[in-house]
């Protein structure tokens, strides 16, 4: 899909993002007025279906009128594509300011839940539930803050597109009735608003990080944690997160108890106000090269106090400036294109879970209960084998089988050759744990609490360990010893043959990241220490720990000494194995969850920039990166001269490795 000059009426100034449904352009009317327009994507656009779903699109979000919400201008759902156009909002997203310059302050997060909850009532009262309030949707501009993108709204008398194991929405934002498929209504966004609000405090989501699984449970589940939301609306943000849709206020409640008194406070200034909390402090790295002194940083949000020099407003920016940054690119350093993609394959839902290569074949699991099996030459799909709940547990192979579990808590044995079911065994009732097989034993962990040690034959169990909480993350194995994390914050060594245990270590903040074991040494990632550390695995005693910016997610990557470990602060970093001390760091610009993947020389990292970043393993300079359009959550994965990655819709890319180096 070659960017077009024109849509309908409109000229096409630049494309300013990218996501499942289509591409966002930054245009121009015939008068000169600045819009952004949404083209569908061709595939999509010859399925009559989804043409009468963006049809209702379109009519829902004509409906909505209101100060902080960006207007439909124009549209054609019937155009060859179908497009929507709006009022162009010059602003970055709430997600990027907050990630970039820190938490609000009290009165600015009251004054921008004041803001949202006037959105959401002008969208309610058009009988529309919006269903995907989040940061990335709403944007920070000089007259407040303003709710896009109706990609996924559904008109609130509209019961045809709302259907049980439907899956509608952002994990950590979603209310519990959307992930459990009970009815939707307009309190669904009243949910979002709490969280929205939660983050803007914070800088973290109301039920933490990891997979998107794992958040579910803990959504429908648990308590949302509230620590560091200001006493001034914190109450206000418990009961907008109430589990139960009846016991949340009505927006226009929101709207009174945030409005402020007896000094009325404009939402608008209030968004200019200082921020009171900074980013994490991150270690410099004596290899990367100083920011420049004037980027252009946060339009529209001009701050009174004097901000370091890499956040620094600078006035005049330009319309294709301005988008670049909303694209989260900073201007005057976009790192080089890189190559066209060999082919991509569209699952037709999310892809979380790693890629896996195995016996000539790429494997792929998806949110759309399907483990596919692709020809990695082609990108054809060679089987799928419907697993009947989502796949977001990375394949593993042995045996000439596919293991894997889906979000039922069933485990699954698959034929590699010809996608045939050999077992399948029920061990829990949500698994987003990954298995790993060794000597004949598949281990998994579960949301009951426990570890599995299955015979990859027959599914036998072997044996089972009970830990103090969920296991939602990979077990590592060696030597005779099973490696997992738990929920309860603790890493436990196991006898991989009995199951009993060997030792325990309880820094604190552990159980969302796998660990990594080689050369006598655990390597994992921690939470609320925001810590990689490395413990004995003889002993368990801790050698060292190393404190990025904010929570590691991903298993860090270990090769010739050097350890690659990706954070929530944005940047990649690379550790000496032994010592912990830093060598480099990139910075990518948002959450990196991925494990890099590496060949001759090149750090391949998938990031939340909704980019494949190549990186150079000795200095940790950007090489080049390539657009995936949506975030990029899954391990790429590199093999036969081809680099593999998937993004949060559900396409697949393969692009060469072989790309010289500028």
């Amino acid at each position: 899909m070659d960017d077009p000059e024109r849509v309908g009426r409109y000229r096409v100034v630049r494309r300013i993002g990218a996501g499942g449904m289509g591409r966002v352009y930054l245009a121009r009317s015939p008068s000169g007025r600045s819009v952004a327009v949404k083209v569908v994507r061709p595939e999509l656009a010859e399925d009559p279906d989804f043409r009468r779903r963006f049809a209702r699109e379109v009519a829902a979000a004509r409906r909505v009128n209101g100060f902080f919400t960006a207007a439909v201008v124009d549209a054609d759902p019937d155009g060859e594509p179908p497009w929507l156009a709006t009022a162009y909002v010059p602003g970055p997203s709430l997600d990027t300011a907050v990630r970039r310059d820190g938490p609000l302050d009290a009165a600015s997060v009251a004054a921008l839940g004041a803001g949202l909850a006037e959105a959401l009532h002008a969208v309610h009262a058009a009988g529309v539930v919006h269903r995907d309030l989040k940061p990335s949707n709403v944007l920070v501009t000089d007259d407040g803050p303003r709710v896009i993108d109706f990609g996924i709204s559904v008109a609130a008398d509209d019961t045809v597109l709302t259907r049980t194991g439907v899956l509608v929405g952002t994990p950590g934002f979603m209310a519990p009735e959307q992930l459990t498929g009970a009815p939707v209504g307009p309190a669904c966004d009243v949910f979002a608003l709490g969280a929205v609000l939660v983050f803007a405090a914070t800088g973290r989501g109301p039920f933490g990080g990891g997979s998107s699984h794992g958040l579910g449970y803990r959504v429908v589940h648990e308590e949302p944690d509230l620590s560091g939301v200001p006493a001034r609306i914190a109450g206000v943000v418990r009961r907008c997160l109430a589990k139960d849709p009846s016991d949340r206020p009505a927006v226009e409640a929101v709207l009174d108890e945030l409005a402020p008194a007896p000094a009325p406070v404009d939402p608008r200034e209030a968004l200019r106000t200082p921020r009171t909390a900074e980013s994490p402090a991150v270690p410099p790295s004596p290899t990367v090269p100083p920011a420049p002194t004037a980027p252009a940083v946060l339009p529209g949000t001009p701050p009174r106090r004097r901000l370091p020099a890499r956040r620094r407003v600078r006035r005049g920016a330009t319309a294709a400036a301005l988008a670049a940054l909303i694209a989260g690119v900073t201007v005057g350093e976009r790192p080089p294109q890189g190559p066209a993609a060999l082919w991509s394959f569209a699952a037709d839902d999310s892809v979380y879970a790693d890629l896996t290569w195995a016996g000539e074949t790429l494997y792929v699991g998806s949110f759309d209960d399907h483990l596919h099996a692709l020809d990695p030459a082609t990108g054809k799909r060679r089987w799928s084998f419907p697993a009947g709940a989502g796949v977001i547990s990375e394949p593993a192979f042995g045996g000439g089988a596919v293991y894997f579990a889906d979000t039922s808590g069933e485990v699954h044995a698959v034929d590699a050759i010809t996608g045939q079911e050999r077992w399948r065994v029920k061990r829990g009732t949500w698994i987003d744990s990954s298995p790993a097989v060794v000597d004949g034993t598949l281990y998994i962990g579960s949301d009951d609490h426990r570890v599995y040690a299955l015979d990859t034959a027959t599914g036998a169990t072997r044996w089972t360990f009970t830990t103090g909480d969920d296991v939602d993350t990979t077990p590592a194995v060696a030597d005779g010893t099973v490696y997992v994390t738990s929920h309860d914050r603790r890493l436990y060594a196991l006898d991989a043959e009995t199951g009993e245990e060997r030792w325990t270590a309880a820094p604190g903040d552990l159980g969302f990241a796998s660990p990594l074991v080689a050369g006598g040494t655990v390597y994992v990632g921690g939470w609320e220490t925001r810590r990689l550390y490395a413990f004995d695995a003889a002993t368990g005693a801790r050698r060292w720990a190393y404190t990025t910016g904010a929570v590691i997610h991903a298993t860090p990557l270990l090769v010739d000494g050097t350890l690659y470990t990706g954070s929530d602060d944005g940047f990649l970093y690379a550790l000496d194995a032994e010592s912990g001390e830093l060598r480099w760091r990139f910075e990518a610009g948002e959450q990196i969850h991925t494990t890099p993947a590496l060949h001759r020389g090149v750090l391949y990292v998938g990031a939340h920039t909704n980019r494949l970043h190549a990186v150079d393993v000795e200095t940790g300079r950007q090489l080049w990166s390539f657009d995936t359009g949506e975030a990029v959550i899954a391990d790429p994965v590199v093999a036969d001269g081809r680099v593999h990655v998937a993004n949060a819709d559900g396409e697949v890319f393969a692009l060469p490795v072989e790309t010289p180096k500028p």
